[in-house]
């Protein structure tokens, strides 16, 4: 079998690389092992501010509007509700910060985000200093999505439930062999999993573990994303009383399994943000493929032609992935010069 593109891994960047391909007729096959990965465990909110500092994010508006553009062309495609966009609600720590605010709030690159504030959130949270607005925000419906493209690539028989065998993988005369697959181009959407990739493991993943909860709160009554010690976000894909809550960030442990520690920490913030009883329903962890500089991982093997990478989207999965596959492929296909912030020449 002869494709243009072999795939390796399913979770955001792999399943928005091969969006990017469907939308421009070409043929593909995705590899996955089917496990559990960061993307399944992501909740998918996309802001254009650094809500602890109140900084813009880098090309946050740029960003959110491809994703936008793209995950309302996935809705369609799937015949399934994606995105919610929604304001954040970040909850003052104090007056400081809200001064901060009201300050940041007139310059002119933070001023069509950082909305109005209000001296208090919704009714089930502790919000004695108030709250500000951020405006451009909202949430993907990763799991979801990811579900839904999973089912469709398979009706498709586009994607293979399997560990990737490197050592089967071997440069011919137009591209690369795998088995009975032979492509063009091969591209490594893989994640954290980059560390076991003897082509671009020399690459600087750092890996950052986080963990999240479900819980129930039928009192709670939270339409819009809260932001305190956590986020708290409605899942109104589930039910109106079901919430995520997350997440931490662990830069030491690289174990996928939940901890108690997590839960406990998780649950010691949430209880200084909200008023109500509630339940844990799940809690999930993964590792998020993060980089030493905060920027995505693009570009072509230095010495191996026709393997290529897109990784590192760190916690921002959802605002990076689509502007990512986007590019990653009009450099491939049309030899455009990447960002020179994500091209992984700047390690090479």
């Amino acid at each position: 079998m002869h494709v243009d593109y072999l795939i390796i891994g399913q979770g955001i960047a792999g399943s928005l690389f091969a969006h990017e391909l469907n939308q421009h007729n070409q043929t593909f096959i995705v590899i996955d092992q089917g496990a559990h990965n960061a993307s399944k465990t992501a909740a998918g909110i996309y802001n254009p501010v650094v809500l602890k500092r109140f900084t813009p994010v880098w090309h946050a508006q740029q960003q959110i509007q491809v994703a936008q553009n793209t995950f309302a062309q996935l809705s369609q495609a799937l015949n399934l509700t994606l995105d919610y966009p929604t304001p954040i609600c970040r909850i003052f720590h104090d007056a400081m910060e809200k001064s901060t605010w009201l300050d940041k709030s007139t310059r002119p690159d933070l001023a069509p985000y950082l909305g109005k504030t209000h001296p208090a959130g919704a009714a089930a949270l502790h919000t004695p200093n108030g709250v500000g607005e951020v405006k451009l925000s909202g949430r993907i419906d990763v799991k979801g999505s990811l579900s839904a493209m999973k089912a469709t690539l398979m009706t498709n028989a586009q994607l293979r439930i399997a560990s990737f065998d490197y050592a089967a993988l071997t440069p011919i005369a137009q591209g690369w062999r795998y088995h009975d697959i032979t492509a063009q181009h091969v591209v490594f959407c893989e994640g954290f999993g980059l560390k076991d990739n003897p082509f671009f493991n020399t690459l600087p993943l750092q890996g950052n573990k986080g963990e999240v909860l479900r819980i129930y709160a039928p009192k709670l009554s939270l339409t819009t994303i809260a932001k305190g010690g956590v986020f708290i976000a409605p899942l109104p894909e589930v039910d109106t009383a079901t919430y995520f809550v997350g997440a931490t960030y662990n830069w030491t442990d690289k174990d996928e399994a939940p901890s108690a520690s997590a839960k406990e920490t998780l649950q010691q913030k949430l209880n200084t943000l909200i008023k109500v009883p509630y339940e844990v329903v799940s809690q999930t962890a993964g590792i998020r493929p993060t980089v030493i500089d905060r920027r995505p991982l693009l570009g072509e093997h230095p010495t191996q032609r026709g393997l290529y990478v897109l990784n590192g989207l760190g916690t921002r999965g959802v605002m990076l992935g689509a502007t990512m596959a986007q590019q990653l492929y009009a450099h491939i296909q049309n030899k455009t010069p990447l960002d020179n912030a994500v091209s992984i020449a700047r390690f090479y």
